[in-house]
């Protein structure tokens, strides 16, 4: 069974580019500190609307939409990597017109 845990492990490293999960480590940091700040509990999978106000966190403190939707892909990919069977919707950051 340990074969198969470091073998999963490669490939669940594998699956992304070095930057990426540079940026979802921060991401999640990110979403850490801001539960932190507003008294959230720092449960997984994160609830919807923790995330809907991180969006709204990140849009007040001038995050660019880009930022935004990375951070949230981030934060959606956490219970597919832990083997949850929850889903989070798809949330669309827009920049404003």
């Amino acid at each position: 069974m340990a074969d198969l845990t470091v073998e999963t492990q490669r490939l669940l490293k594998a699956s992304m580019a070095e930057n990426t999960w540079h940026t979802y480590k921060a991401a999640i940091e990110s979403f850490n500190q801001f539960r932190y700040l507003f008294n959230l509990q720092p449960t997984w999978p994160a609830p919807l609307d923790h995330i809907i106000h991180f969006i709204a966190y990140m849009s007040i403190k001038n995050q660019a939409p880009a930022s935004i939707r990375a951070y949230i892909s981030a934060l959606s990919s956490i219970p597919q990597n832990s083997g949850s069977r929850r889903r989070y919707q798809v949330i669309y950051c827009k920049q404003a017109a």
